[in-house]
């Protein structure tokens, strides 16, 4: 099974457990807040996927200039 595909996750927020989520199908009201945020979002920057092996990936949002070396967001993704 692919890493993104995987049902449940659990959430860290600096090294603490702070939630979990389930892999589901957007509704309607999902698709409506996405379209709202896109122009944030790309406003920022980008996100950029750094695969680092079969069992972690990691997203990084980007400022516009990808020269700056700042990251605005990381996302990290570990099968445990």
């Amino acid at each position: 099974m692919e890493l993104l595909e995987e049902p449940l996750w659990t959430m860290y927020c600096y090294g603490r457990k702070s939630g979990f989520g389930v892999m589901r199908e957007a509704i309607e009201d999902d698709l409506k807040v996405m379209e709202l945020l896109m122009p944030v979002s790309m406003g920022v920057g980008h996100f950029h996927l750094v695969v680092g092996s079969r069992q972690s990936e990691a997203l990084y949002m980007g400022g516009p200039n990808r020269n700056s070396g700042t990251e605005f967001t990381n996302i990290f993704f570990v099968r445990i």
